[in-house]
């Protein structure tokens, strides 16, 4: 499971890199920064997170130059988690929440013009090898910064003051999270703290209806929440291919679109699978199939057609023998349709 962990680590790494990657294992999305949850020990989709966040951090200082950057003494890293395990993600949700209350803090410490510095909350644990460059990487309960710098953590993390303006010579970086979460409502966890953390919250109701709830983020001004009267909107079956597709493909494209993260990370449980003991949806593996498609398509070929987003998939809960041949042909099928290996094929 470690191994998995480095996975999902250096896959958001790469995703930043490359444009895309896929983690054949990882989404342990029922644990959190503080505790494991259901089949889950390590937060992999948070520690992806932070992985990306301090690739980019550096990057920003290294491309940008420190000079351009001292313009704007905060910037903002942004990543959207796609959750679409038939399970709500209330481990990575709970890490966000905790996220969300750092930075209000580290905010309100620049406008009181007092030193911001803290920590993300995470717990000092275990180590593991990554697989893929042998360095010594925290894994779950691993010790990171909110606020990271190029070298020292702390040159960055902390701001002084002088007539009420920072006088640090570089930038604070932050990081921030939109949640989409679409899963079966009637199951496992049931975790209503962390439903706090969702800022679309899909919740599907077998053989019956979807209740989507609107956005609780005011940052798009009411770009992306829903025109009802009702702030819920309840749909027809939604738990089979027509309609979950299509609900799918209504809300995540213009969620992309309007929030244009730096990076998405997709947690693309295949328990949506019709027959499977613990999610209880009733997808076809036709449907998982478009269902992938529809979310790398949100990403790298976006309906503004503005450049394609970082995406990094992650393979999570599903628990039938046949979920392998379903991964290894949507694979297959994503790989099909963005030409990621036709250059491979023609050598």
């Amino acid at each position: 499971m470690q191994y998995q962990v480095g996975g999902s680590m250096e896959g958001a790494v790469a995703a930043l890199e490359r444009g895309w990657a896929i983690n054949v294992g990882g989404g342990f999305h029922h644990a959190s920064g503080r505790r494991g949850g259901g089949f889950c020990i390590y937060a992999d989709i948070s520690l992806a997170a932070e992985a990306a966040f301090q690739h980019w951090s550096h990057h920003m200082l290294e491309d940008a130059g420190e000079a351009n950057l001292q313009q704007d003494n905060v910037k903002e890293f942004r990543v959207l988690i796609v959750d679409l395990d038939a399970h709500q993600g209330n481990g990575h949700e709970r890490d966000v929440l905790k996220k969300r209350r750092l930075n209000r803090k580290i905010l309100k410490s620049l406008t009181e013009n007092r030193t911001a510095s803290y920590d993300n909350g995470f717990r000092a644990g275990d180590t593991f090898e990554s697989p893929w460059n042998g360095d010594q990487v925290r894994a779950a309960q691993g010790r990171s910064r909110a606020a990271v710098g190029p070298e020292d953590p702390s040159n960055i993390s902390s701001h002084e003051f002088r007539d009420g303006v920072p006088t640090e010579r570089k930038p604070l970086f932050l990081m921030d999270y939109y949640v989409f979460d679409m899963y079966n409502a009637t199951i496992f966890p049931n975790d209503t703290v962390s439903k706090g953390a969702i800022d679309r919250d899909i919740s599907l109701v077998p053989n019956d209806q979807a209740i989507v709830l609107c956005d609780t983020d005011e940052r798009f001004e009411g770009a992306i929440a829903d025109t009802s009267d009702s702030p819920v909107e309840r749909l027809g079956r939604m738990d089979c291919d027509d309609g979950y597709l299509g609900l799918l493909s209504h809300y995540l494209p213009s969620t992309v679109e309007q929030y244009e993260p730096h990076l998405v990370i997709y947690n693309a449980g295949t328990d949506v699978l019709d027959g499977d003991p613990l999610g209880g949806l009733s997808l076809t593996p036709q449907g998982v199939l478009a269902r992938d498609e529809i979310v790398f398509s949100s990403a790298l070929d976006r309906l503004s057609k503005k450049d394609p987003i970082p995406i990094l998939m992650v393979l999570s809960g599903g628990y039938q023998r046949a979920n392998a041949e379903v991964i290894s042909s949507s694979i297959e099928n994503l790989g099909r349709k963005f030409e990621w290996f036709s250059h491979a094929a023609s050598q």
